[in-house]
């Protein structure tokens, strides 16, 4: 019910002019798609991923509902980093690149939380690289930085390992 009541109203909760409110003007996953990418410029990322997983249910191999969705899952991504809610920004980028496994911003996102939480270096060195090319390179310099720093913690890390202090022999 709830989901049909938001094919007839615009993401804002109100009925606007230029939308339009019967499905047999579109396909069902056509409107749940324009839905889903309205809600997100909106800052309701969540409603909008929620759309954009019903369209694709409904069109499974649809590509732009995919993109859409990754985009709207790597907007979401990092609005949640920003509010210290990093296991779920991951979880939305993962998601992300599992729609869209070329999106360049989900990876240099996903890399970037590796990173700063010390989950996984080696990943986040992988994630940055196959982000190369699928970035704007003015975003290419900033992580070529991260992945040289990157590279030195690895070393860092790699030998710290391998050192037993002699007081704890």
């Amino acid at each position: 019910a709830l989901l049909m009541a938001l094919l007839v109203v615009g993401p804002s909760g109100v009925l606007a002019d230029d939308e339009p409110t019967s499905t047999a003007l579109h396909p069902p996953e056509t409107e749940l798609n324009n839905l889903g990418v309205k809600a997100a410029p909106a800052g309701q990322f969540e409603q909008g991923a929620l759309l954009l997983r019903e369209a694709l249910v409904l069109a499974p191999e649809d590509e732009q509902i995919r993109k859409n969705l990754s985009a709207v899952l790597t907007d979401w991504a990092q609005q949640l980093s920003r509010q210290g809610k990093i296991d779920q920004a991951i979880a939305a980028l993962q998601e992300a690149l599992k729609h869209e496994p070329d999106n360049g911003q989900a990876m240099a996102q996903l890399a970037d939380l590796h990173f700063v939480t010390g989950h996984d270096l080696a990943q986040a060195i992988d994630l940055w690289k196959r982000a190369y090319g699928k970035i704007p390179p003015a975003q290419w310099q900033a992580v070529s930085q991260r992945i040289v720093q990157a590279e030195r913690d690895r070393l860092i890390e790699r030998g710290f390992v391998g050192v037993k202090p002699p007081h704890f022999h």
